[in-house]
């Protein structure tokens, strides 16, 4: 059976949010949070983000293209918006898997 990307990339999304689960040190994570602007969104869930330092991933201020984790989150982003983020390198690409407005 042949799957799709997107069949791939939610089957390794929930792999790794069942880890996270089990993480005691979860409750930290919001110290990992990071500040961006919405700078350009694009097709296929992704979103141009102008932000500083991504502490979580050692990714210095910059501006760097992300994929939403969902639909759902990409649909609730807009360009100029404020937000708090915590973004995860999975299958090789920076994805991001919390978006809160600012």
């Amino acid at each position: 059976m042949r799957l799709t990307f997107l069949t791939r990339f939610a089957a390794t999304f929930l792999l790794v949010f069942a880890a996270h689960a089990q993480d005691p040190t979860l409750g930290s994570a919001n110290k990992d949070l990071s500040t961006a602007t919405v700078e350009r969104m694009t097709s296929n869930l992704g979103v141009v983000l102008k932000h500083g330092e991504v502490k979580n991933m050692d990714l210095g201020p910059g501006s760097t293209e992300f994929r939403a984790v969902d639909i759902a989150l990409f649909q609730r982003l807009r360009i100029g918006q404020v937000i708090t983020f915590r973004a995860e390198k999975l299958n090789g690409r920076y994805v991001i898997v919390l978006a809160e407005p600012k």
